[in-house]
């Protein structure tokens, strides 16, 4: 069936500014909304305003961000209700000499009403905030030098549960070695404190690594880096090592086919106070335009997490895949379906449990 042309709306235009305001109303079931070995069920409605901006003209300053607040209610009271908000702030310049400056700022808190004696969601409540800052001078026609720095720090409301600030630091040699194509080059630290009621626990961590990145290209686009790292827990831990990797792919495929590929490996405190360890993630995503009024899209994702405390030691490996379709009613209103299945296996056999989640609703956009 020949299908009309709606093409979605692009926001209201002040200059050079558009901002595209949004609402998000889902109704969604839980087989297993506490995640925990023998969850319960629940049914929920889910309501999500919020707006995106972006700013760009012919100068080197590009701007964007996008702001959401989340309500999500019960159907049943017994249940736990959440808020939650994040603001995402990002800015780029760069310079005819293609001196490039670019800096990611985020921050958001979840909020759960829990019953008491409810289970599961012990580190949901918190406060979370990161920015990201990277700076790339050219040194000679093949040659760049990069530099990263940031922050990153997560403040849990629970008491039995341990605050993370961290300061990563990376330096990077970038050398073309095609017109698309630089290899990378580089080293990096991260002094990290993490805090609970036992008290405060530094560490450290230092990595090297090598790696491609993508240069000036349209449809495709990547960061990818593998290494080592050594980490050491606490002023008087060893150095223990580990892989290190950080992947971050685009891929335009076609004018219908979008495909992203993400990852990050690493060694970090846990939320538990005193524990510590490898913490590795990857995903793939896929998203098909299959005509002008509907789309469909499908990611898998891989979580494994390994706590390294004398008393407390286990692996936890979560892995997930879910599907989403969305059909254009009309410029501004569209119609989503999904649904998502979860596992998680670990060492602990308390620590496992299946979770399906079916979500339905209308997104609403200008």
């Amino acid at each position: 069936m020949t299908l009309d042309p709606i093409e979605p709306s692009k926001g209201l235009k002040f200059g050079d500014l558009t901002v595209s305001p949004y609402l998000d109303v889902l109704y969604i079931y839980d087989s297993n909304y506490n995640r925990v070995k023998n969850g319960d069920t629940a049914q929920s409605v889910n309501v999500r305003p919020g707006f995106d901006f972006t700013y760009e003209n012919a100068g080197p300053h590009k701007f964007s961000g996008n702001f959401w607040y989340l309500f999500e209610e019960y159907l049943d009271q017994k249940k736990i209700d959440s808020n939650q908000w994040r603001e995402e702030l990002r800015y780029l310049y760069r310079s005819p000499r293609e001196v490039t400056f670019r800096i990611d700022q985020s921050m958001g808190t979840t909020t759960r009403n829990s019953p008491a004696g409810s289970v599961g969601y012990i580190d949901e409540d918190r406060t979370d905030y990161e920015i990201q800052t990277a700076l790339r001078v050219p040194i000679s026609h093949k040659n760049a030098i990069e530099a990263m720095a940031g922050v990153e720090n997560t403040d849990y409301k629970s008491e039995t549960s341990s605050d993370r600030r961290a300061y990563p630091f990376d330096l990077d040699l970038a050398h073309r070695i095609s017109e698309k194509t630089d290899l990378l080059f580089g080293a990096g630290y991260t002094l990290e404190r993490s805090k609970g009621p036992q008290g405060s626990v530094d560490s450290k961590a230092y990595r090297v690594k090598a790696g491609l990145v993508s240069v000036m290209t349209e449809k495709l686009s990547y960061r990818a880096s593998i290494g080592a790292e050594g980490y050491e827990y606490g002023n008087a831990g060893s150095l223990k090592w580990g892989p290190y990797y950080n992947l971050d792919l685009t891929w335009l495929a076609s004018r219908k086919w979008t495909w992203t590929l993400a990852g990050t490996g690493k060694q970090q405190s846990a939320a538990e106070e005193g524990n510590y360890g490898l913490s590795y993630n990857g995903s793939l995503r896929a998203a098909y335009q299959m005509n002008r009024r509907m789309s469909l899209a499908a990611s898998a994702t891989v979580q494994y997490n390994e706590y390294n405390a004398p008393t407390r030691k286990r692996e936890d490996e979560d892995v997930g895949v879910r599907v989403d379709y969305t059909y254009r009613l009309n410029k501004y209103a569209s119609l989503r379906l999904g649904a998502e299945a979860v596992t998680q296996v670990s060492t602990i056999n308390a620590n496992e449990y299946d979770r399906f989640r079916v979500d339905m609703g209308l997104n609403f956009r200008y």
